[in-house]
């Protein structure tokens, strides 16, 4: 069964080949082709014999630099297309018209395959797949671009034209590869690979190091990166995505040795902490007691030596250290604030290094155990209070803990989860046929023989609906006893 029409999806290319501003609607292909170009990048080898399949314009060939591929052949539907397409310079070519769903190649003829959003189109792919496999080689590779990666480029937003094909992006799309394209594009037309200098990685590290600090996991540091990077040097469009992918390859390149990473972190790391004190400082002020609002603008503590922090530091740490003393010894020990976890890095680290000797007098002149304890809880009260670390209201924490046991709230929530289930399965039992609701149902009836298509699904829905309905029921009159 043939669900796309290949004639049609022909000529179609060859009216959107002729259009005089047909690039614009391509830039998702572009960024694409670029990701995929650049993933090949990241092997260590030269590829003697490559192909691109649906190669349009060359959206992958046109990056290719002769240390990377010898070769490449461009096969596509498209006789106009393959006219206009590009490749990387020094680069050996070969345009050949030639189906996606139809290509021959010989067995083991071929290294690497790559392709730019164009197998979508086909309508036996298991059967491109297994050819592809033929063809390659036992040690080739395969980088195919799938719609669904495209739809995650990002950057500077453009206005596409509306081209006939309903697969033209919509209207408001963010595209990340136009400004990158248009920066590396030559004098005679075509887009090529931007060459990465020594001075320009370096800068990259130095972003990443900053915008990265102490932070540990996750990617929320790239937008702040970007923002460095784009400091360092305006001239150079790059966007988000790319500058990681950058960032990545330098690491497991190993383009720089270890001597050289840490001179770089050394340099970008304190500019990186003194605009995290400034902006941790801000949301934190408000919560804070009012005596530590002075406290808040002292300059961050990034090396673990503590013969560098200045004396009108010192003074300003034992200042706040005396009144978290005195505070906490008049405070009762059931209305304390409960600490909160402070993370482990070089200038929590440092500040804990600096109260330490300070805490001597204090410990000395202890009379028991119970003022000792005092004293220590009072300096950790004085290290959240100089890095900035969130302290709740004394008591607040305690009485609402207690309020509620442990038991009584995890038959609680049985029951809350039992009530949705009932909803969602009761809801799809009178035709609600909405994704979250069938996801629901299904995760239901997970690992049962029950499918949703059987004739009898409406009676194994009551029966489920039931059964919660009497877990509820025997739970719940646990829940209502007194504590």
């Amino acid at each position: 069964m043939n669900i796309f029409d290949r004639k049609a999806k022909i000529l179609q290319k060859e009216r959107a080949a002729l259009r005089e501003d047909y690039e614009l609607a391509e830039y998702i292909k572009e960024e694409v082709g670029w990701r995929t170009a650049d993933r090949v990048f990241d092997i260590k080898r030269t590829f003697k014999n490559a192909v691109e399949l649906g190669a349009g314009r060359g959206y992958v060939s046109r990056h290719f630099l002769p240390d990377s591929v010898e070769k490449i052949t461009l096969c596509d539907t498209s006789q106009t297309h393959l006219d206009k397409a590009i490749v990387g310079d020094g680069v050996k070519f070969e345009k050949v018209v030639m189906d996606e769903e139809n290509f021959e190649f010989p067995d083991n003829s071929i290294d690497l395959l790559v392709s730019s959003l164009a197998l979508h189109w086909v309508n036996d792919l298991p059967g491109c797949f297994d050819r592809v496999m033929r063809c390659l080689q036992p040690d080739g590779g395969r980088c195919l671009g799938a719609p669904r990666a495209a739809s995650r480029a990002r950057g500077a937003a453009r206005s596409p034209i509306s081209p006939s094909h309903p697969s033209s992006p919509p209207e408001g799309l963010v595209s990340a590869g136009s400004s990158r394209t248009q920066q590396a594009a030559p004098a005679a037309g075509g887009a090529r690979r931007m060459r990465w200098t020594k001075s320009m990685n370096e800068n990259a590290l130095r972003a990443y190091y900053k915008a990265k600090g102490e932070e540990t996991v996750g990617i929320a540091y790239r937008s702040r990166m970007h923002c460095f990077f784009a400091e360092l040097e305006p001239s150079i469009p790059v966007t988000e995505q790319h500058l990681a992918d950058r960032i990545r390859y330098i690491m497991r390149s190993k383009i720089f040795d270890d001597a050289e990473l840490e001179r770089l972190q050394r340099e970008a790391i304190p500019s990186s902490n003194e605009s995290a004190m400034a902006g941790d400082a801000a949301p934190h002020s408000t919560d804070q007691h009012p005596h530590v609002e002075a406290a808040m603008d002292l300059p961050a503590v990034v090396d673990s030596n503590v013969d560098e922090i200045v004396s009108h530091e010192l003074e300003q740490m034992r200042s706040i250290l005396e009144e978290a003393i005195l505070e906490t010894r008049s405070t009762p020990l059931e209305i304390r604030p409960r600490l909160p976890r402070i993370p482990l890095s070089k200038r929590n680290r440092a500040v804990v290094r600096a109260l330490n000797p300070m805490l001597v007098t204090y410990l000395e002149a202890s009379r028991d155990l119970c003022e000792t304890d005092s004293i220590l809880f009072g300096a950790a009260v004085a290290v959240c209070r100089i890095i900035g670390a969130k302290l709740p209201m004394a008591g607040r924490a305690t009485t609402q803990s207690s309020a509620i046991p442990a038991w009584r709230k995890i038959i609680e929530d049985r029951v809350a989860k039992a009530r949705a289930l009932t909803g969602r399965l009761t809801s799809f039992r009178s035709g609600n046929n909405r994704p979250r609701i069938l996801r629901t149902v299904r995760m239901a009836f997970a690992g049962t023989n029950i499918s949703l298509s059987q004739p009898d699904i409406t009676q194994k829905l009551t029966e489920r609906i039931d059964d919660l309905k009497q877990e509820v029921k025997a739970v719940q009159p646990e829940s209502s006893l007194p504590e």
